[in-house]
């Protein structure tokens, strides 16, 4: 459980990824793609071999073609928490891709009702960056950048809570307005530093 102490009442929109921040996609998905593929390969991937948002041939399916594949994800350690605190003092809005079928869009909001979260809207887009909001919280580094490229004073919060190594490639140019967290703890305190006023 978070210990939360901060009281933070700055007015900012947060803008909270679903996968890899929320909720595990990477370890079932691996898992499944393993049992799949392994007699064809001869290799177990891991999430350490996760070096390009764009997933390995034949991963994508799997969460493409899954039934409940969304609704079933963990969440990950603190996240419900984490997330529940940060409602209470912000506007936050779950911003997640779920464009590419019908079923992903329905399977995420079935996590959210199965988790209590429904007073949290959720936006699906294809484009980040065409929502309006002071900080996003994802494990991608092109909606980081996006975003962070779509007006001043945008910030974001680099997520990586399995250590994948694809959400270290981060543009140079965005990081002086980025921020890392490798837990809801972290994510948590990274927020508040964005929000307090500089001295």
């Amino acid at each position: 459980m978070i210990k939360l102490q901060r009281r933070v009442t700055m007015n900012k929109v947060l803008l909270v990824d679903f996968d890899g921040v929320m909720c595990d996609m990477l370890t079932p998905v691996i898992a499944i793609y393993n049992r799949q593929h392994y007699h064809y390969t001869g290799e177990m991937l891991s999430i350490k071999d996760i070096t390009d948002w764009v997933l390995p041939a034949g991963m994508k399916d799997i969460f493409m073609h899954t039934p409940n594949f969304f609704a079933d994800l963990k969440p990950h350690e603190g996240a419900i928490e984490g997330v529940t605190y940060l409602a209470r003092h912000f506007k936050v809005y779950f911003v997640t891709d779920a464009l590419s079928n019908p079923n992903i869009a329905r399977d995420k909001l079935r996590w959210r009702e199965n988790y209590e979260l429904t007073n949290i809207p959720i936006i699906i887009t294809g484009d980040k960056a065409l929502i309006n909001g002071d900080i996003i919280i994802d494990d991608a580094p092109h909606h980081l950048k996006n975003f962070i490229s779509s007006g001043s004073g945008k910030v974001g919060i680099s997520v990586d809570l399995k250590g994948a190594p694809y959400t270290q490639k981060l543009d140079q140019d965005i990081k002086p307005f980025i921020k890392t967290a490798k837990s809801w703890d972290e994510i948590l305190d990274r927020v508040y530093e964005f929000s307090v006023p500089f001295k």
